[in-house]
């Protein structure tokens, strides 16, 4: 018996998408192309989706539907259909949220180009830092540490608390 999906053609950039995640902007995205073959017992691709413009977002993956089953195959997400990716092109329609639509519904071998919003990308660390800390940040916690270690036990927990206040108000 076939599968009842085709493995994804990898990751590749599409028109002003970038294929990798670099840089300092955080807004970039990237293209994620995904190819889906219906067999016989599936009708839907089995994803919530929400009209986002002339795209789709995805909302939610059904268990065990297609796209599961696709996403349980795949060994990174580079590959999978994620919740929170925008389905900007479906066999060659774009910029038509229906189209798009329709070609996910009626279409049995469906090519997806997926738009996925890149992680932040964290400053560097020091090779021996356990956890990144902003540098402004290091240097507010830096001298209240002092301060509170100078001051004794008592008054450390009260200048830590302080901090945490200062931090997160």
């Amino acid at each position: 018996a076939r599968a009842p999906f085709a493995a994804p053609a990898p990751a590749t950039p599409a028109p002003g998408l970038t294929q990798a995640c670099q840089g300092p902007t955080e807004r970039r995205v990237q293209a994620v192309r995904v190819e889906l073959v219906k067999e016989p017992g599936f009708v839907t691709l089995g994803m919530s989706v929400v009209e986002d413009g002339g795209a789709l977002l995805v909302e939610g993956i059904d268990d065990h539907a297609l796209v599961w089953q696709h996403n349980a195959m795949q060994d990174s997400d580079a590959t999978r259909v994620l919740r929170g990716d925008s389905i900007i092109e479906a066999n060659g329609v774009s910029n038509d949220a229906n189209g798009i639509l329709q070609q996910c519904q009626q279409a049995r071998r469906i090519r997806l180009t997926l738009a996925r919003p890149c992680a932040p990308t964290p400053g560097r660390m020091r090779p021996e830092a356990q956890e990144f800390v902003p540098a402004a940040l290091g240097a507010v916690v830096a001298g209240a540490a002092a301060s509170a270690a100078a001051a004794g036990p008592a008054q450390a927990d009260d200048a830590t608390e302080r901090l945490v206040q200062r931090l997160f108000p």
